[in-house]
């Protein structure tokens, strides 16, 4: 009884580790040339990957993706005061991890794949000097 008991006792704190893990981050700079920065009514961000054509393959066939974006996730919105020790240009992290990101039959970015690869971070882009806004994928996956 009592090993059952001890045996209850460490599969409890073994699952409480397993669903409280936390995300690493990533921090991005905004590049105009690269990002289109929108601003809704409501104060909310959204930026816009510029020159890219984006496919999905979350339906089991491929098809051309018409909404795919990072919007801020904070609402109201919300900015942090952050000093990230190495901050990425998002084009350019996009192109060196394109092999696990794109759609091998089209070569296109797959918006699928890249929800599932930023939905594992947590993730920031930077506004101003040491100021952030925390963003999350938008496609037409999120409606």
């Amino acid at each position: 009884m009592k090993n059952l008991f001890l045996l209850f006792i460490l599969l409890a704190f073994s699952q409480k580790n397993v669903f409280s893990q936390k995300k690493d981050t990533l921090f991005f700079k905004l590049n105009p040339k690269c990002i289109d920065v929108k601003k809704n009514y409501e104060g909310v961000h959204s930026f816009i990957i510029k020159d890219e054509e984006f496919v999905t393959s979350a339906f089991n066939e491929i098809v051309k993706e018409d909404l795919f974006f990072f919007t801020q996730a904070d609402f109201p919105p919300k900015t942090y005061k952050l000093k990230p020790i190495k901050i990425y240009k998002l084009k350019k992290f996009i192109k060196e991890n394109r092999h696990m990101l794109k759609e091998k039959s089209t070569n296109k970015l797959d918006a699928y794949k890249i929800m599932e690869f930023f939905d594992k971070y947590v993730v920031f882009f930077k506004k101003e000097k040491n100021t952030f806004i925390k963003v999350r994928v938008h496609t037409t996956l999120s409606e």
